[in-house]
């Protein structure tokens, strides 16, 4: 049997992105569930919606001092996305590759992730989590114009 080389499978840029999330540490204000999202989107966009906020907090509390996220995390993201002249909204039409914000079966916080089509994907301080859609609340989303 040929071993295939993974230079030779193309990855999309969505899991290539998710990959990349997976060997980053979780870093609040550089690397959180919501920065990340700002790479993304700069991926596909070439505008970055964190950029304002990267390197201003460091610890949960810092991060809700200065943008507000734990306690409003749809107008903390709005607020981001206007940096860069917003994103439509995708709530009702989600794609692959379209950012949200959601709640995870009841827990208290919001988490900022990528819609795979399936599942939320998550960057988190134990890697990258993927949460099904049957198990989230989705608090709102945004159409990044990903084309796979």
């Amino acid at each position: 049997m040929t071993e295939i080389s993974p230079e030779i499978i193309p990855m999309q840029p969505l899991f290539r992105e998710m990959n990349r999330w997976s060997r980053l540490p979780f870093v609040w204000g550089e690397t959180d569930c919501c920065t990340v999202l700002g790479d993304w989107v700069q991926v596909v966009t070439g505008q970055d919606p964190a950029a304002h906020l990267r390197g201003m907090y460091a610890t949960r509390g810092e991060c809700q001092r200065e943008t507000g996220y734990l306690t409003d995390p749809v107008a903390c993201m709005s607020g981001c996305l206007d940096t860069i002249g917003g994103l439509p909204r995708s709530d009702r039409d989600m794609r692959p590759g379209d950012i949200g914000v959601y709640r995870y079966a009841g827990e208290r916080w919001a988490y900022g992730g990528i819609w795979t089509g399936e599942h939320w994907a998550t960057h988190m301080d134990r890697g990258v989590c993927f949460r099904a859609a049957r198990a989230v609340e989705v608090l709102a989303s945004w159409g990044v114009g990903y084309a796979a």
